[in-house]
């Protein structure tokens, strides 16, 4: 079971992504939504997950600021950055910032986001063994 956490101001593209999630055979999901930063850092206190996909436009956070507050308050938790900006700079920002990997909301399927779930746990993995 990977635990994820996704943390999303918009409800559709929460349920979407739950939806690609819940219904992957290979793998199993368990999934629970926060729509902004200080509901996640709770949650993330509270509950253990094995990955968070992180919008970087949420009502209380913006920009790669977002990932430093999760990076530095759970420095073991692979991050996903999440943006509806198809922004190379932005995306490098991001992965200095600590997020594992970087996606583009609208321009990926259900493999690319399973894949860069289990790849971030995987390189997290690494990192701290």
């Amino acid at each position: 079971m990977i635990r994820v956490l996704i943390v999303e101001d918009n409800e559709r593209v929460c349920q979407m992504m739950r939806d690609v999630l819940m219904e992957q055979k290979d793998h199993l999901f368990e999934v629970e939504i926060c729509a902004d930063i200080n509901h996640a850092l709770q949650k993330l206190k509270s509950t253990t997950f094995d990955a968070v996909l992180l919008d970087l436009a949420l009502p209380d956070s913006h920009g790669v600021e977002t990932v430093k507050r999760v990076r530095e308050a759970f420095p073991k938790i692979p991050i996903t950055a999440m943006t509806g900006l198809d922004d190379e700079e932005t995306a490098t920002y991001a992965l200095r910032a600590g997020a594992q990997d970087y996606l583009v909301k609208g321009d990926f399927n259900s493999k690319v986001l399973v894949k860069s779930i289990r790849y971030g746990i995987e390189r997290l993995k690494g990192m701290h063994s």
